[in-house]
């Protein structure tokens, strides 16, 4: 049981812990009882060895933010959506002032698409 499952000493430690043990003699299994990193998740095959006892936010992905971060440097207009289950106002959210569009809002792809529509046809 760990508090939080990302990519840091201890979960390498766990992960190392785990290879050593023998599949038939132990079920492998993970508990984290605030957060993990999906995609740490994904990387070391522990989605079905994995139980989260508190709720399940997620960081977003660092690399997202720093791409958000140079694009606002840059005034690069931004369309800034929120993937649910992951922390609202992380990071870069939490710096610019924008209305994030919720990944489960109704009709979120055909505002999109209507909204890019619009866009490409002024540009034109």
């Amino acid at each position: 049981m760990v508090n939080s499952l990302g990519r840091g000493g201890t979960e390498f430690g766990v992960l190392k812990l785990l290879a050593g043990l023998d599949r038939q003699l132990f079920d492998h299994r993970l508990c984290t009882t605030r957060q993990f990193d999906p995609a740490f998740v994904l990387d070391h095959k522990l989605k079905d060895r994995l139980d989260v006892a508190g709720p399940t936010v997620h960081r977003g992905s660092l690399f997202s933010h720093q791409e958000l971060g140079i694009a606002s440097y840059l005034q690069i207009p931004a369309l800034i959506l929120q993937e649910d289950g992951v922390k609202p106002l992380d990071g870069m959210l939490r710096a610019l002032q924008a209305n994030a569009i919720g990944s489960a809002a109704s009709g979120l792809a055909a505002q999109l698409s209507s909204s890019l529509s619009g866009a490409i046809r002024q540009v034109k």
